[in-house]
Formats: structure tokens, C-alpha cells, sequence
């Protein structure tokens, strides 16, 4: 305790207690009942101070409240402080600050007083927000001690990345009773029915619609919605090499978000893959633990996307369906795309890109979008 009241102002406390010396030896040499007079309010007035200060270290009490655990870059929530001084003492000096939220009071606190201060929080980045401790800081009212103390309150905030618009994905059908919708007549769905149209020679008596049919004296057949099932493995590159740019992976991060919560809508299961981690979900009841654990996937992995998937080809996949998201496509990575491609897969790129113009490798994106590898090209907010 007494750690924390010397720390903050040394030379300050060497120049207090080097008059205190003075005043004493003046007083032992002088006799006075003066100069004794002035060292004994001197000391009294040092010891006040100094006790004034301790007090605070049970007297003032913080509490750190969120209105929200779980935001989106760029939602606003409030951050809420609450002060209280348990003790009938009246504290002139308070200064309460917090290592990421910075200064938050300034002020005098009075005896028994309670103070409640709000502060807007707009994270810019997805990841874990660690709020706290608390460092308080006291003087006396004659301001000569200061007395400091970290108070060990912690608050934990889950920022998840934005999502982006994702449409009409080609996705390669797996089995029948799925979500996804084809153009293959084998996974009609007998279930659903699209559409009725006249009948047409050829057509199965089965599919004939009969109440409509004697309705307008003409056959007429039942058109089945075509749906079949599928599953995503995702795999994400998180080369530390390869995301110099916090913006690329701001971008890279969304994408990877907005992926599985499409899948998810479309009733697909979902892995991603990195270097150092396999993620697995089955349906959007698990959207918010998968996200808990995605944010949790920094950039600072030493082995290549192109490696990762060579790693896994012996891996007998979730699904029919690949994709990467990368901001980085080389020799090695083609290859890799083809031999996924040979293998049956439906395979699909997201390349994230800094700018709109024309990206360096339009070549290979041509390329592959001509073997049957669809390439989506993302661009990074400015």
C-alpha cells in the first residue's frame, strides 16, 4: 500500500521529507518553542495527507458495465463506469482511467457519493476488446501525495466482423433433400412443387396435375423445384506474410464471415480450415460460437494456403464443395486449385484485392475462371 503512495511522485516526497529534516533540525537547534510549533503542524499536516490518501484504497470502489458482449465493427455501445466512495471522506483530487478507453473522470468525489460516467465505444476492428483494470488516482487536498492503485475490474468484448453481400454462389450439388437449387432434373424435389405448366409428350403420368388438369380440360404436369444438398470446407489463409495490410485482413475476415453465415441460410454445414485449426459447424444455431472461435483466428500463421490444402488432400473432405480466400495467388496455389478442380470438387476462390483497378495476375484469374474454377475478386474499403 505504501508502494503506491511513494511510486507516483519521487522527487516530489524527497523535497517533502528533506524539510521535514530542516524543520527538525532548525527546532533541535533553536529550542524555540516556535520553530517546534511549525515542525509539529508540518509532520501533522504530512500525516493527514498522507492517511487521506490510503483511505481511498477501500474507500473508492469502480464498476466497468457493457451494454452489449457481442458487436459488429462499427456498432456503437456504451461503456458504463460506476463510481462509489464508501467513506465520509471527502476526496478533492480523482483522476480514473482505463489503458484503452483512456481518461474517464476527472473530478472531485464527496462523501458517500456515487458517479456514473457513460462512454461511447465504436470498435474499427473484429477480435477480443479486454477492458481493464482500473487505475485510480488520488491526491490530498494540499496535493503533496499521490496515492495510485489498480482496481481489478475486467469487461470482455467479441467485435465480429461486417458482413458483405453474397448471391447465387455455384455451389456443386452433394445429395438429394438439400436447399441449394440446380439444373439437374435427377434431385427434383417431389415435395416442392416450383410450377405447373401443360403437358408436354414425353412427360411421366406422374407428375400429372389432375384437379387442375379436369379445371381446364387439358393435361397439365406438376414442375418440381430441383434441390439438392451440399457441404463447405473453407480454407483460410492466415500466412503472416501475406496480410502486411490490416485492411486486407479486415476484408479477408469479413468474407470468411459472410461465407459461413451464407452457407448457413442455405442449410449447408460448414469447415474452416487454416494451418493450426479445424472449425466445424452444422446449421446457423452455431453461427455465434463459430464466430467466437473465426475472430479468434489472428494472422500470424508461418506455413501457405497452397500448403495447407496439400496437407489435407488425403483428407476425406465434408462436402463437394472448396473454397480459399486468400489476398495472394501464386504458381503454387493454381496447382493446387487444379488438382482439387481434377478431383471432382467444385472449387471457388475469393482473391482479396487493395485496389479496383486492374488486379497484377488478371491472367491466372482468367485462367482459372476458364477451367471451371470460379474466382470471386473482393475489394478493400478505402
Amino acid at each position: 500500500m505504501l508502494k503506491n503512495l511513494w511510486r507516483p511522485l519521487r522527487k516530489r516526497y524527497i523535497y517533502v521529507f528533506c524539510l521535514m529534516a530542516c524543520l527538525f533540525l532548525i527546532a533541535l537547534f533553536t529550542g524555540g518553542p516556535f520553530t517546534y510549533s511549525l515542525f509539529y503542524i508540518y509532520v501533522f499536516t504530512i500525516l493527514i495527507s498522507g492517511v487521506w490518501c490510503i483511505t481511498s484504497y477501500r474507500g473508492i470502489t469502480c464498476r466497468l458495465e457493457i451494454e452489449k458482449d457481442r458487436l459488429t465493427v462499427g456498432e456503437e455501445t456504451i461503456i458504463r463506469l460506476t463510481v462509489k466512495n464508501t467513506y465520509p471522506v471527502f476526496y478533492p483530487y480523482v483522476t480514473i482511467s482505463e489503458s484503452f478507453l483512456g481518461l474517464m473522470l476527472d473530478s472531485t468525489l464527496h462523501p458517500l457519493e456515487n458517479r456514473v460516467v457513460d462512454k461511447k465505444f465504436v470498435p474499427v476492428r473484429y477480435g477480443v476488446y479486454r477492458l481493464g483494470p482500473i487505475k485510480v488516482d488520488v491526491k490530498d487536498g494540499f496535493r503533496i501525495f499521490t496515492y495510485s492503485q489498480n482496481i481489478k475490474e475486467y469487461v470482455k468484448i467479441k467485435v465480429y466482423p461486417g458482413l458483405i453481400p453474397l448471391k447465387n454462389l455455384p455451389l456443386k450439388a452433394h445429395q438429394q433433400f438439400g436447399r441449394i437449387t440446380v439444373n439437374d432434373q435427377m434431385y427434383e424435389d417431389y415435395t416442392s412443387i416450383a410450377d405447373i405448366r401443360k403437358y408436354v409428350s414425353g412427360d411421366s403420368l406422374k407428375k400429372i396435375h389432375w384437379r387442375t388438369s379436369a379445371k381446364k380440360a387439358e393435361l397439365y404436369v406438376k414442375k418440381f423445384d430441383q434441390l439438392a444438398d451440399n457441404a463447405m470446407s473453407i480454407f483460410f489463409d492466415r500466412y503472416e506474410h501475406h496480410y502486411l495490410d490490416e485492411k486486407i485482413d479486415e476484408m479477408a475476415m469479413e468474407c470468411c464471415a459472410s461465407l459461413i453465415r451464407y452457407c448457413f441460410d442455405m442449410g449447408i454445414p460448414v469447415q474452416v480450415i487454416t494451418s493450426r485449426n479445424v472449425i466445424e459447424a452444422k446449421g446457423f444455431y452455431q453461427f455465434t460460437d463459430v464466430m467466437d472461435q473465426i475472430i479468434l483466428l489472428e494472422p500470424k500463421e508461418d506455413v501457405k494456403i497452397s500448403d495447407v490444402i496439400k496437407s489435407h488432400e488425403g483428407v476425406s473432405y465434408t462436402g463437394n464443395s472448396i473454397s480459399i480466400i486468400t489476398p495472394n495467388l501464386d504458381t503454387d496455389l493454381i496447382n493446387r486449385l487444379m488438382f482439387l478442380k481434377a478431383k471432382g470438387f467444385g472449387v471457388m476462390l475469393f482473391l482479396i484485392c487493395r485496389t479496383e483497378k486492374i488486379p497484377k495476375n488478371l491472367n491466372d484469374i482468367t485462367f482459372l475462371n476458364s477451367s471451371g474454377i470460379n474466382v470471386k475478386t473482393l475489394y478493400v474499403k478505402t
